[in-house]
Protein backbone atom coordinates (compact mmCIF):
# COMPACT_ATOMS: atom_id res chain seq x y z
CA UNK A 1 0.00 0.00 0.00
CA UNK A 2 1.39 3.30 -0.92
CA UNK A 3 1.72 5.80 1.60
CA UNK A 4 0.90 9.59 1.29
CA UNK A 5 3.40 11.86 0.72
CA UNK A 6 3.50 14.67 2.48
CA UNK A 7 3.99 18.11 0.77
CA UNK A 8 7.17 20.07 1.20
CA UNK A 9 5.19 22.62 3.38
CA UNK A 10 4.31 19.96 5.87
CA UNK A 11 7.59 18.43 6.55
CA UNK A 12 8.56 22.39 7.30
CA UNK A 13 5.62 22.74 9.89
CA UNK A 14 6.43 19.45 11.10
CA UNK A 15 10.24 20.15 11.53
CA UNK A 16 11.51 17.60 8.83
CA UNK A 17 12.31 19.42 6.08
CA UNK A 18 15.33 18.57 4.81
CA UNK A 19 16.82 20.62 1.77
CA UNK A 20 18.81 17.81 0.35
CA UNK A 21 15.79 15.17 0.46
CA UNK A 22 12.55 17.43 -0.65
CA UNK A 23 14.65 19.83 -3.27
CA UNK A 24 12.58 18.26 -6.07
CA UNK A 25 9.33 18.23 -4.68
CA UNK A 26 9.66 22.02 -5.32
CA UNK A 27 10.62 21.94 -8.56
CA UNK A 28 7.09 20.84 -10.09
CA UNK A 29 5.50 23.87 -9.32
CA UNK A 30 4.94 25.93 -12.25
CA UNK A 31 7.52 28.79 -12.02
CA UNK A 32 5.46 31.81 -12.29
CA UNK A 33 2.13 30.18 -11.09
CA UNK A 34 0.11 31.88 -13.94
CA UNK A 35 -2.96 30.17 -15.67
CA UNK A 36 -1.49 28.47 -19.70
CA UNK A 37 -3.77 28.14 -22.23
CA UNK A 38 -4.04 24.30 -23.85
CA UNK A 39 -5.80 25.73 -27.31
CA UNK A 40 -5.06 27.76 -29.36
CA UNK A 41 -7.03 30.89 -30.08
CA UNK A 42 -7.89 31.67 -33.57
CA UNK A 43 -5.96 34.59 -35.33
CA UNK A 44 -7.65 37.62 -34.26
CA UNK A 45 -9.60 39.73 -36.63
CA UNK A 46 -6.43 42.79 -36.80
CA UNK A 47 -4.08 40.09 -38.69
CA UNK A 48 -6.92 38.65 -40.75
CA UNK A 49 -5.63 40.36 -43.59
CA UNK A 50 -2.04 39.55 -43.93
CA UNK A 51 -1.31 35.99 -45.19
CA UNK A 52 1.89 36.06 -43.56
CA UNK A 53 1.12 36.78 -40.14
CA UNK A 54 -2.15 34.31 -40.02
CA UNK A 55 0.06 31.40 -41.50
CA UNK A 56 2.72 32.57 -38.44
CA UNK A 57 -0.04 32.53 -35.89
CA UNK A 58 -0.89 29.48 -36.99
CA UNK A 59 2.05 27.54 -36.63
CA UNK A 60 3.43 29.11 -33.69
CA UNK A 61 0.48 29.96 -31.66
CA UNK A 62 -0.33 26.34 -31.60
CA UNK A 63 2.65 25.26 -30.31
CA UNK A 64 3.27 27.44 -27.85
CA UNK A 65 -0.28 26.33 -26.58
CA UNK A 66 0.44 22.83 -26.62
CA UNK A 67 3.92 23.21 -25.11
CA UNK A 68 2.67 24.82 -22.09
CA UNK A 69 4.07 28.07 -23.21
CA UNK A 70 0.88 30.31 -23.64
CA UNK A 71 -0.70 32.35 -21.06
CA UNK A 72 -3.77 34.50 -21.69
CA UNK A 73 -2.29 37.69 -21.19
CA UNK A 74 0.38 36.95 -24.04
CA UNK A 75 -1.98 36.90 -26.77
CA UNK A 76 -1.87 40.86 -26.62
CA UNK A 77 1.84 40.83 -27.55
CA UNK A 78 1.53 38.31 -29.98
CA UNK A 79 -0.81 39.86 -31.75
CA UNK A 80 1.41 43.37 -31.83
CA UNK A 81 4.69 41.00 -32.96
CA UNK A 82 1.92 39.55 -35.72
CA UNK A 83 1.36 43.38 -36.67
CA UNK A 84 4.93 43.96 -37.37
CA UNK A 85 4.49 40.61 -39.40
CA UNK A 86 2.84 43.07 -41.57
CA UNK A 87 4.68 45.50 -42.36
CA UNK A 88 6.80 42.61 -43.26
CA UNK A 89 4.93 41.71 -46.08
CA UNK A 90 4.46 44.57 -47.51
CA UNK A 91 8.47 45.19 -47.58
CA UNK A 92 8.33 41.73 -49.62
CA UNK A 93 5.88 42.80 -51.96
CA UNK A 94 7.98 45.84 -52.93
CA UNK A 95 10.56 43.94 -53.45
CA UNK A 96 8.78 42.06 -55.99
CA UNK A 97 7.29 44.72 -57.44
CA UNK A 98 10.68 47.32 -57.86
CA UNK A 99 12.03 47.90 -61.45
CA UNK A 100 15.52 46.81 -60.44
CA UNK A 101 17.02 49.42 -59.34
CA UNK A 102 19.97 48.29 -56.75
CA UNK A 103 19.66 51.34 -54.53
CA UNK A 104 16.15 50.21 -54.11
CA UNK A 105 16.39 47.53 -53.45
CA UNK A 106 19.12 47.88 -50.76
CA UNK A 107 17.58 50.37 -48.58
CA UNK A 108 14.51 47.73 -48.60
CA UNK A 109 15.92 44.82 -48.05
CA UNK A 110 17.45 46.81 -45.00
CA UNK A 111 14.38 48.02 -43.79
CA UNK A 112 13.20 44.29 -44.30
CA UNK A 113 16.25 43.38 -41.95
CA UNK A 114 15.94 46.00 -39.74
CA UNK A 115 12.13 44.54 -38.47
CA UNK A 116 12.89 41.03 -39.21
CA UNK A 117 15.42 41.24 -35.99
CA UNK A 118 12.90 42.70 -33.21
CA UNK A 119 10.05 40.18 -34.29
CA UNK A 120 13.08 37.38 -34.51
CA UNK A 121 13.70 38.33 -30.73
CA UNK A 122 10.20 39.24 -29.63
CA UNK A 123 9.48 35.50 -30.49
CA UNK A 124 12.81 33.88 -29.02
CA UNK A 125 11.47 35.23 -25.44
CA UNK A 126 8.55 32.66 -26.28
CA UNK A 127 10.84 30.16 -26.94
CA UNK A 128 10.02 29.64 -30.73
CA UNK A 129 13.94 29.31 -31.13
CA UNK A 130 15.97 26.87 -29.95
CA UNK A 131 18.76 29.17 -28.00
CA UNK A 132 14.99 30.83 -27.10
CA UNK A 133 14.03 27.94 -25.40
CA UNK A 134 17.14 27.14 -23.55
CA UNK A 135 16.75 30.52 -22.09
CA UNK A 136 13.24 30.23 -21.29
CA UNK A 137 14.03 27.15 -19.54
CA UNK A 138 16.58 27.95 -17.66
CA UNK A 139 15.34 31.13 -16.69
CA UNK A 140 12.05 29.26 -14.95
CA UNK A 141 14.34 27.07 -13.40
CA UNK A 142 16.05 29.86 -11.68
CA UNK A 143 12.45 31.45 -10.52
CA UNK A 144 11.22 27.97 -9.57
CA UNK A 145 14.29 27.86 -6.95
CA UNK A 146 14.49 31.15 -5.65
CA UNK A 147 10.66 31.43 -5.30
CA UNK A 148 10.65 27.74 -3.44
CA UNK A 149 13.49 28.83 -1.59
CA UNK A 150 12.04 32.30 -0.25
CA UNK A 151 8.94 30.01 0.81
CA UNK A 152 10.88 27.71 2.94
CA UNK A 153 12.87 30.28 4.56
CA UNK A 154 9.34 32.09 4.61
CA UNK A 155 7.93 28.81 6.53
CA UNK A 156 10.94 28.36 8.85
CA UNK A 157 11.38 31.63 9.80
CA UNK A 158 7.81 31.57 10.87
CA UNK A 159 8.00 28.52 12.38
CA UNK A 160 10.57 29.62 14.63
CA UNK A 161 8.84 32.69 15.71
CA UNK A 162 5.73 30.50 17.12
CA UNK A 163 7.79 28.18 19.72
Amino acid sequence: MSRHKESVIDHVKKGTYRPKRHANAALEQTALGFELLREAPPPPESIASCKLAVDMWETIVPTLARTGRLAPEDLQLLEQIFLQVGILEVYNEYLTQTDGDPATLIKIADARMRLIRPIAEMLSKFGVTSYGRQQLAATLVAVNQKRQKRAVDDLIEGADEGD
